[in-house]
């Protein structure tokens, strides 16, 4: 597992590199290069790629403006908020999904409206933290739903409010 997380981790930045051309070349060079450095396969179609070991297999997709496909629409996304990064990673039965929102609304508003979203919506909250101290404010809650795990993170984020969203779905 550990070759596969390493693997992602080094795919990803391939693709940071190779992706700023769009040149064919350059990512096909950076799927050997990588598949070689992991010992297995990487191939890249679009904003997905696809890592395959000895010790399974891993898909990547995601990108920014819009949730990953696939992001379960039972999840609230808070009103208002734009997607500045999403993602998806299967794995092992599992897929991961992330996503990181932006809005101008005060953390507190956030932390209200989803404990209040997630509550009404059939979620159980197992953790719920809201602190405010002299260097800024940041709440993080956590829930289940039907197989699904979620947290969310929201902190204030240079005059703004980042929220980070984490969902597991399956194994």
């Amino acid at each position: 597992m550990k070759t596969l997380l390493t693997g992602m981790l080094v795919v990803v930045l391939a693709l940071a590199l190779s992706s700023c051309g769009g040149d064919k070349a350059a990512e096909e060079l950076s799927e050997k290069a990588v598949g070689e450095a992991i010992g297995g396969d990487v191939e890249v179609d679009d904003d997905t790629v696809t890592i395959t070991t000895d010790e399974g297999e891993a898909t990547i997709s995601g990108g920014e403006g819009a949730l990953a496909a696939g992001f379960p629409e039972e999840f609230p996304i808070y009103d208002g908020a734009s997607v500045k990064a999403s993602a998806a990673v299967e794995t092992g039965g599992q897929t991961q999904y992330s996503a990181t929102l932006g809005t101008s609304d005060a953390v507190s508003d956030v932390y209200d409206w989803y404990k209040s979203e997630l509550s009404s919506d059939g979620w159980t909250i197992e953790n719920d933290m809201h602190v405010s101290t002299g260097d800024g404010e940041s709440a993080v809650l956590s829930a289940k739903k039907s197989g699904m795990e979620a947290a969310a993170t929201i902190a204030e984020d240079d005059g703004a409010t980042a929220v980070v969203i984490t969902l597991i779905v399956g194994g």
